[in-house]
């Protein structure tokens, strides 16, 4: 999966992270791609196969952990430097506000997984940033 408004639904229903989840978030963000022509195990989210050989994601775990989706942020988004970000443990939201001072926010069941929204959101805003141009 790496449509980001697909994902973006899935962390919104969530209410808690799971490794399904991150490894998600590691191919959205092209943190992490799967070997060509391999599928994922149906009973193990972070394992990919091809012509009976395992492959295993590598992620980190986004959905569950601050320190995790915040260095992912910090990797992810260029000029990092210009990015702010807000995080609440009283009502779980984060936001990132780049500078032009548009913010990308979410509230979600976990602080990790607001996070991982918020994260998504400004990705794609970037995207549709590029396609623009």
């Amino acid at each position: 999966m790496t449509d980001l408004a697909q994902m973006i639904a899935k962390l919104e229903a969530a209410s808690e992270g799971s490794r399904e989840l991150d490894v998600d978030i590691a191919i959205a963000s092209g943190e992490w791609t799967p070997p060509y022509g391999a599928e994922r195990d149906a009973d193990r989210p972070d394992v990919w196969r091809r012509s009976g050989v395992n492959y295993w994601a590598q992620y980190a775990a986004y959905t569950t952990s601050l320190d995790a989706i915040v260095a992912l942020i910090a990797r992810k988004l260029p000029g990092v430097a210009g990015w702010s970000v807000a995080l609440d443990t009283y009502d779980n939201s984060a936001a990132l506000t780049d500078m032009a001072g548009e913010t990308r926010g979410a509230v979600a069941k976990t602080l990790p997984l607001a996070a991982c929204i918020a994260f998504l959101r400004a990705l794609q805003a970037q995207q549709e940033t590029s396609e623009d141009e």
